[in-house]
């Protein structure tokens, strides 16, 4: 084997170095003459952090105020809905009260006197007939005391109260014969006019059925 040649070898580091320096010299010439001024990076300075702290005096739990639970909210009372109660059945309709009908108020004696004129007046025979007492008819008989209304009282024109009626009272009379009771008589003074005469009489009346009636002798 051939030993290394060292000089050539320097050679060639010598060759190498000029060329570096060369060339470094170029690029220096080539930023100066652009005016270019580079200049050098600041230096910055990191501190490290301090790793030691102070400690916090007193327990920190104590300083935190306690954390307050939050009432859980409370719902509102829902009210119980009211029981309805059943509707009450419809009475059943009553079918209405019958009624009796009011009897008339009891013919007054004033009353009748002022009728059996107007018959007097109008010739009504039938009116004077008819009013009179059923103890007068029945004592004397319905002909006999037809005919004597109708001689009698075809003569006679008014009769007039000349008084004030007195009564009721019930009276015990015997009449043709026979005895007879009447209830609920009156009396009263009245005025016949017969034959253009007036002629002062006491007339009886009684209430049959609260319808006035007159009694009389038909003989």
């Amino acid at each position: 084997m051939k030993p290394p040649d060292w000089a050539a070898a320097g050679l060639i580091l010598l060759s190498a170095v000029v060329m570096i320096v060369g060339i470094a010299g170029l690029v220096s010439g080539s930023d100066e003459s652009a005016g270019v001024a580079v200049s050098d990076p600041p230096d910055v300075t990191v501190s490290e952090p301090d790793e030691t702290q102070p400690e916090p005096e007193g327990d920190p739990a104590e300083e935190l105020p306690a954390e307050t639970a939050s009432p859980e909210p409370t719902a509102a009372p829902v009210p119980e809905p009211e029981a309805t109660p059943p509707p009450e059945p419809e009475p059943e309709p009553q079918p209405a009260a019958e009624t009796e009908p009011t009897p008339p108020a009891a013919e007054t004696v004033d009353e009748f006197i002022a009728a059996f004129d107007t018959a007097l007046k109008s010739g009504d025979l039938d009116f004077v007939y008819d009013r009179l007492h059923p103890v007068t008819t029945d004592a004397f008989g319905t002909d006999v005391c037809r005919a004597f209304v109708d001689s009698q009282f075809s003569l006679a024109s008014a009769l007039v109260m000349a008084g004030a009626a007195v009564g009721p009272d019930d009276v015990d009379k015997f009449i043709a014969g026979k005895n007879y009771t009447v209830p609920d008589r009156f009396t009263a003074e009245v005025t016949l006019t017969f034959q253009g005469q007036d002629f002062p009489l006491t007339g009886e009346y009684a209430l049959v059925d609260g319808e006035m009636r007159w009694l009389s002798d038909c003989a």
